[in-house]
């Protein structure tokens, strides 16, 4: 099924009460759509296919351009070790990164914890917060991405407690495990399959409830408008 068949479902779904939505539109309430599905199995992977939005990635310690890179010009981390690394795609959700830490002559290996981006300040070493952190912590973030909400920046916070300050050297790679964003929908295409064709209507049904939620808001503001210009 193309994107295009898509819409026509979409279309049928919705005729009777918004027939006007344009192919754009449409594109985007189908991709919509289509993400609040995925978003709503990914507590349940087995009632969808999430295996084509699964990605694993290796980045070795040892090799120039692969590892992680230290983060010294920001503000926000001051003298914590942190590490960045930009990977391939954005990250819907992040399942898990495991580090190897080449220290000197020494390969360490450690687990990581992940943390929501919003409660990273609470694990950066300040002159008033040290905290001690048993695993080094991992988050995702777009904030050196030029694209807003791109999420495709892993963030690795080490604590004082891992002892690097004392190395010469220290090159950090790891694996990185995520689910991607499902390919965005262009109602237009006639070509192109969508990405999850086995749930079509699943689909349809969410982005029609989207844009009939959106018709409603639009058809509230405007009669608040105008209830306020009678008022006047």
């Amino acid at each position: 099924m193309t994107g295009k068949e898509l819409a026509d479902k979409f279309r049928l779904a919705v005729e009777s009460v918004a027939p006007g939505f344009t192919t754009d539109e449409i594109s985007e309430f189908l991709t919509q759509g289509q993400l609040a599905l995925v978003k709503s199995v990914l507590t349940t992977p087995l009632t969808m296919p999430l295996a084509r939005l699964h990605r694993l990635e290796y980045y070795r310690a040892e090799v120039p351009g692969e590892e992680f890179t230290r983060v010294t010009s920001n503000a926000l981390y001051g003298n914590s070790w942190v590490y960045k690394k930009t990977i391939s795609d954005g990250v819907l959700k992040l399942i898990n990164v495991g580090i190897t830490a080449l220290l000197d002559n020494s390969s360490v290996y450690y687990s990581t914890q992940p943390i929501d981006s919003s409660s990273i300040h609470k694990f950066l070493n300040t002159a008033t917060n040290k905290p001690y952190l048993e695993k080094p912590v991992v988050t995702v973030t777009s904030m050196f991405q030029e694209t807003p909400h791109e999420h495709k920046d892993i963030i690795l916070i080490f604590g004082d407690n891992h002892n690097f300050s004392d190395k010469s050297t220290v090159n950090i790679g790891g694996v990185v495990e995520y689910v991607t964003y499902p390919i965005k929908i262009d109602a237009g295409d006639e070509v192109i399959p969508i990405q999850f064709p086995e749930f079509a209507d699943d689909i349809v049904e969410k982005a029609a409830m989207l844009a009939l939620r959106s018709l409603y808001d639009v058809q509230g503001i405007a009669q608040q408008a105008g209830q306020s210009k009678q008022e006047n």
